[in-house]
């Protein structure tokens, strides 16, 4: 069964309206526009009376994506964090099986990220995120690496056990997955497959500057701006970083999905690779301190910035 099978429904233009009048009292930062949101809603196998509902804003290019849990006369906003999904787990209630266990897993590491990213779980190399300008042969690669999910049975701790094939940042890992009735999730025992792979990361959705809390977006799978990049054309006013301030004075760099940040060099700050792209270990997340670039709501490293430019304009005032 694949992991992710959502029958999308439109909802209705009035209960629509009313829907986005509720939801309004939580959207930050600042409130949809009833007329350009979209609601569509599908059902989830492991819950029986809640929605999974997702909200398209069509005023951002590309529109923007929300994501919601609908239930018990409450609408829960997915904001990255895991504390929505497990409270909708215990109102629901949640009901996991050796049929959904992995489509639940799945479905929560899709809206669930860390301070490094998500988890991808894959079951096929097309459900990775292959940039534009990815070499065939890397694809071919991660190809004979990458097979279906497997379900394990259960551990001695009464946990559904899944092996599984993830994608983490731009590296491809087999791992378990153990999953207790109650939807308490954990992932464990990776083993790296490849890594370096042309697929895209996740970043904020694509306004700048980006809000420190805007709840209930998703980290969208970007397009592949880096064109301007290979073909060594960068944008009007944007400077090599070899030319960027390391003392901590605040500046604008350019991420390599083509995302915007106010920023300042931290050396002693912990990343997974270095300035070449080079992994500071082989397991997932496994981290050193070897500097980042420190933003307001997280921090980027050293080879997912590739421009900047001085502070000025409206956001030097704030």
């Amino acid at each position: 069964m694949s992991l992710r099978t959502y029958a999308w429904q439109l909802l209705p233009p009035p209960q629509q309206q009313r829907f986005v009048s509720t939801v309004n009292a939580v959207v930050k930062p600042e409130p949809l526009d009833p007329g350009s949101t979209e609601v569509r809603y599908a059902t989830l196998p492991f819950y029986e009376r809640v929605r999974f509902c997702r909200i398209i804003d069509h005023r951002q290019r590309p529109p923007n994506d929300r994501f919601a849990l609908a239930g018990a006369g409450e609408i829960v906003l997915l904001n990255k964090g895991n504390e929505p999904i497990y409270r909708c787990n215990a109102t629901a209630p949640i009901r996991l099986s050796p049929d959904n266990v992995a489509q639940y897993a799945a479905f929560f590491f899709d809206h669930v990220a860390g301070r490094h990213g998500r988890f991808l779980l894959v079951d096929a190399v097309d459900d990775m995120r292959w940039l534009a300008h990815a070499d065939p042969a890397r694809i071919a690669e991660a190809a004979a690496l990458v097979r279906p999910h497997a379900y394990k049975g259960v551990d001695e701790g009464g946990r559904f056990v899944i092996e599984t094939c993830v994608v983490f940042k731009d590296a491809l890992f087999r791992s378990l997955v153990r999953v207790a009735a109650d939807g308490q999730i954990g992932i464990a025992d990776e083993t790296l497959l490849a890594e370096h792979l042309p697929v895209r990361t996740d970043i904020a959705p694509g306004v700048y500057p980006r809000h420190a809390e805007s709840e209930g977006q998703l980290y969208l799978p970007t397009d592949d701006h880096g064109g301007w990049r290979r073909a060594g054309v960068p944008p009007d006013g944007w400077l090599p970083m070899d030319a960027a301030p390391r003392d901590g004075t605040p500046v604008v760099v350019l991420s390599v999905e083509g995302a915007a940040f106010v920023a300042s060099w931290n050396p002693s700050g912990s990343s997974w690779a270095d300035e070449s792209g080079n992994a500071c270990g082989t397991g997932l997340g496994t981290i050193r301190p070897i500097g980042h670039w420190r933003c307001a709501d997280g921090w980027l490293q050293a080879n997912e910035v590739v421009r900047w430019r001085p502070l000025s304009g409206p956001e030097a005032t704030g």
